[in-house]
């Protein structure tokens, strides 16, 4: 499923592209899609996927075996690159699904409000 909407968004491209004037030694779209994947199969924290990437059927992605430290790095790297991945998204978002955006929705989960009844 994951697979279904990373590659038509060119994810792991467009995180290539974002982070290739800088200093990575690790496939950080490679860490980021088994985080994405393990979120959705066995949400959990990034050592216990770590300990169960054998167990998730992952894409082939040659013979680099999986690291513990990149696990905790990889959105470090994804952070820092932010802003560049989302205007790529939203392009090919905008592109894939023929979207005219005239609202935008933000997520208030995170976000507590106070305020007082009215009598």
């Amino acid at each position: 499923m994951v697979q279904f909407l990373w590659n038509p968004l060119g994810l792991t491209e467009a995180i290539r592209d974002a982070l290739r004037d800088r200093e990575v030694t690790v496939d950080v779209a490679r860490y980021v899609q088994a985080m994405v994947i393990h979120r959705l199969v066995d949400p959990a924290s990034k050592l216990r996927l770590f300990h169960t990437l054998d167990d998730l059927s992952l894409p082939d992605w040659g013979g680099e075996p999986w690291q513990l430290q990149p696990c905790y790095r990889a959105l470090d790297y994804l952070v820092d690159i932010k802003p560049q991945l989302e205007r790529v998204l939203s392009g090919r978002l905008t592109d894939l699904l023929n979207f005219k955006l005239s609202w935008v929705l933000y997520d208030l989960t995170s976000t507590h409000l106070h305020g007082h009844a009215c009598p």
